[in-house]
């Protein structure tokens, strides 16, 4: 195996301090081959330099929610702030706050604050798109988590406002890998088929069968696995207090989530 590659898995043991994510997956070449072969395994990617480059994508996106989490010098390895993101579901809601990317009212007044909110919601837009099934999975896992009361910058949110921010959450993950289809993220544009399916399809496919803490599939069948984790993804978008606001939401995610998987369904 190459240097780097190496490198990567041996970072296991090495302090991980924050930086930027802009660039971090841009920098992993593997990623790209993952697209080209439907994201299955290829066998010269190391097996532990793959489950660190799944969990650093992860990582990358998730801590978008607060730098400071990663300001501090620590010597947790990746996988031990890969479990911390997952296994605390009390930082399910900010992530799924973050990730609703709403612009808040008063920033309609400030220009350069409103400037900074639509660079960090395309920040956050492409992240998603090149999270990796192992990655998407726990992502979507932990959006599904019961929504809790949370606060933010001083401002309380209840239960059902964070289920609100959880499903536009999980709603945006679909339309930007959706999106990402036909802005050329995961290759040649291409239609939505049955027959042919594109590389986003088989990303949503593969990430719903590892919605789970682990990023690995939740059952030893893939089609139980599939069927189980989409059933409690549709039934988590259909709660709610039903409101016009919430009803269009849900509209859209059966749209999005009727395109994804027309091969298998």
């Amino acid at each position: 195996m190459d240097a780097a590659g190496t490198g990567l898995a041996a970072h296991n043991h090495c302090r991980l301090l924050w930086q930027p994510p802009v660039n971090l997956l841009a920098r992993l070449p593997r990623y790209q081959a993952l697209v080209d072969v439907g994201y299955e395994r290829v066998d010269w990617i190391d097996e532990d330099a793959f489950e660190q480059m799944s969990m650093l994508a992860y990582l990358s996106a998730v801590t978008l929610v607060d730098a400071s989490l990663f300001l501090l010098r620590t010597t947790y390895t990746i996988r031990q702030w890969f479990e911390r993101f997952t296994r605390r579901r009390d930082m399910a809601s900010r992530i799924a706050h973050e990730l609703a990317t709403e612009e808040p009212p008063e920033l309609r007044y400030d220009p350069e604050a409103r400037e900074a909110h639509t660079r960090r919601a395309q920040q956050l837009r492409a992240w998603v798109r090149q999270l990796p099934p192992e990655a998407l999975g726990p992502l979507l896992d932990t959006l599904t988590s019961e929504p809790r009361a949370f606060e933010v910058e001083g401002r309380q949110y209840n239960a059902d406002e964070s289920r609100r921010f959880h499903q536009q959450a999980i709603l945006n993950c679909l339309q930007w890998i959706v999106s990402g289809v036909g802005d050329g993220v995961y290759g040649s544009k291409r239609t939505f088929s049955a027959d042919d399916p594109n590389p986003a399809q088989k990303l949503f496919e593969k990430a719903v069968i590892r919605m789970g803490r682990d990023g690995r599939p939740t059952s030893e069948a893939n089609a139980e696995a599939y069927a189980a984790n989409r059933e409690r993804l549709d039934t988590f978008m259909a709660g709610g207090d039903v409101t016009p606001e919430r009803a269009d939401m849900q509209s859209k995610y059966r749209q999005r989530a009727g395109w994804l998987p027309r091969h298998i369904e």
